[in-house]
């Protein structure tokens, strides 16, 4: 009386693979032999219930029976993994001023792009979720950015200096 997938969704980084359950029930039932289908080849592939993520995007895999009666689907997601992630922005702050560092992660189509800010002295230079660095104390410190997928880092060395004087002519 039908067909049941362990999943109806699920997420698979390009190039990987995730296997699919289909159960065929009763457990009785003459014919169990079940038919794979993806919506979207470019995006998706599925052989026997295994899933391979080819291209960024979203696509139903279909598990019908043979004898095409019943059907489950499961929506699957292809995510693009993080390659690299480099810091633009300048080496120095001034004390109390603020600058603005920004994270370029690559592949420009990377799924999730979103990183975790870090300083190595938070009594020198904070930063904040938006990659603004704080002077604090005049010295130097390390202002670091991890990707959240691929924990790939990187990092810059950031120096405090003191505001030049306004000199009298």
């Amino acid at each position: 009386t039908g067909i049941k997938l362990d999943q109806t969704t699920a997420s698979v980084a390009e190039g990987k693979t995730i296997t699919l359950t289909a159960t065929v029930e009763p457990d009785n039932a003459s014919n169990k032999t079940v038919v794979w289908k993806s919506s979207d080849d470019s995006i998706l592939t599925v052989e026997n219930g295994v899933v391979t993520g080819k291209s960024g995007g979203a696509a139903t895999v279909t598990a019908t029976t043979e004898d095409g009666e019943f059907e489950a689907a499961c929506q699957v997601t292809v995510l693009i993994p993080v390659a690299g992630i480099t810091l633009e922005g300048p080496d120095k702050v001034e004390l109390d001023k603020s600058v603005s560092l920004t994270a370029v992660v690559q592949p420009e189509n990377a799924s999730n792009k979103a990183v975790i800010w870090k300083s190595s002295n938070e009594n020198v230079a904070k930063v904040n979720d938006q990659g603004e660095v704080t002077g604090v104390a005049v010295g130097k410190a390390r202002i670091t950015a991890t990707t959240v997928d691929g924990s790939l880092t990187a990092e810059l060395e950031m120096e405090v200096v003191q505001a030049p004087k306004n000199q009298a002519t």
